[in-house]
């Protein structure tokens, strides 16, 4: 509760349940920062906080009822180029169903290079509000689920439904400037066991008040490492290695979107798909320059699974694969850091990187590791 910031505050209040925010709040006693002392204070008096945020400010007019493309139109008009781009994702999907004449204008917000770079946001918010957009590309089909009455058909443009998903794409890659472009050939493997995926506990969700699973932040990394390398393999591991056909014709969307549709067919208990690609290129020894793993760093030390292998530990393979490519850029991300030892540690010359901020690709290229943080500092005038 101590992290809540005014707009979640507001979010969560949960008045009328049978265990409230306040209620929470008493019983828990969170202390309190900066930037929700105010909030917490309206909270407890049963004050209105709306006037607290500016993140949210199309939702905000959304719930007041009336016309929704109106209100829309007048917020976007009222905040012209100061216009959250948090905000603006969240709600690109409502702009093209009830104010399409706006479709332009959040065009010009998401491929302006610096309204982009300064709003900080992780890449994986590009890729939910894509997948929202994206609903809305074949309008509403006989069988749907989605509750869509016709004059959202109707205003739902196909065309500028293409031009905001390509607007989406370009802000991506705006948004991550430092993706390294590493030299020979660079296998990238993608964790989709059930620890990512989603298993029983629901324990891959990033946070309890989001949907985005740590799967699909590998996949949106991934697919940027891809975009950038010349030469290279991509493979999907749990029970099995399932290998992506990669099609450079497409855009980083569509190979996020083939590696989440394919980590269905990975197989959620085991890590065994890992120890099947670094017994591949032992056995063919394959050349592979550059090494990345996405993953949450749940992977055991233990014998594989498959007992048709003859493999032996985690160790002991990753020592024979470092023997069939001594100099390899060994990379492991750990998504989630879950707090357990990982079995990429740094005596086997590993680059070990932590987070799902586009920050990880400076660090990945080493400019932002110990060595560059130590030069910076000797560079400072005292």
């Amino acid at each position: 509760m101590e992290d809540l910031d005014p707009y979640l505050i507001d979010k969560y209040k949960m008045n009328g349940k049978e265990v409230s925010l306040i209620d929470l709040m008493r019983l828990t006693h969170p202390k309190v920062s900066q930037k929700n002392a105010e909030a917490y204070e309206r909270l407890v008096y049963g004050k209105d906080l709306s006037d607290l945020y500016t993140s949210k400010i199309l939702d905000r007019e959304k719930s007041k009822g009336g016309d929704k493309g109106q209100a829309i139109i007048e917020t976007i008009e009222a905040n012209g180029e100061k216009m959250p781009i948090m905000n603006l994702l969240r709600n690109l999907k409502d702009i093209i169903v009830f104010a399409p004449e706006k479709v332009d204008f959040a065009i010009s917000l998401l491929t302006d290079k610096k309204k982009i770079e300064n709003s900080r946001l992780l890449p994986f918010r590009f890729a939910s509000a894509y997948a929202e957009v994206e609903k809305l590309k074949g309008g509403c089909s006989s069988g749907s689920s989605e509750v869509v009455f016709e004059g959202e058909k109707i205003s739902s443009s196909k065309d500028a439904v293409s031009k905001i998903l390509a607007a989406i794409e370009k802000a991506l890659k705006l948004s991550c400037k430092n993706i390294p472009v590493f030299k020979g050939n660079t296998a990238i493997l993608i964790d989709h066991s059930g620890s990512m995926r989603g298993d029983i506990s629901g324990g891959s969700l990033v946070s309890t008040f989001s949907s985005v699973t740590t799967s699909l932040i590998a996949d949106v990394f991934a697919a940027l490492m891809l975009n950038s390398q010349k030469n290279a393999y991509v493979g999907l591991f749990g029970d099995r290695l399932v290998s992506v056909d990669i099609d450079r014709k497409k855009g980083i969307f569509d190979n996020i979107k083939k590696t989440k549709s394919l980590g269905d067919t990975c197989g959620g208990a085991t890590e065994n798909g890992l120890y099947h690609f670094l017994q591949d290129v032992i056995k063919n020894k394959k050349n592979v320059d550059n090494f990345i793993i996405f993953s949450d760093m749940v992977i055991g030390d233990g014998r594989c699974w498959d007992y048709s292998s003859n493999a032996g530990n985690f160790h002991e393979l990753f020592k024979e694969f470092k023997k069939v490519n001594p100099k390899c850029n060994v990379v492991s991300v750990d998504l989630r850091q879950t707090g357990g030892t990982t079995v990429f540690n740094g005596k086997y010359g590993v680059h070990q990187v932590s987070g799902w901020s586009d920050k990880i690709f400076d660090v990945m290229q080493g400019r932002s590791g110990y060595a560059e943080t130590i030069k910076e500092i000797e560079k400072i005038d005292l």
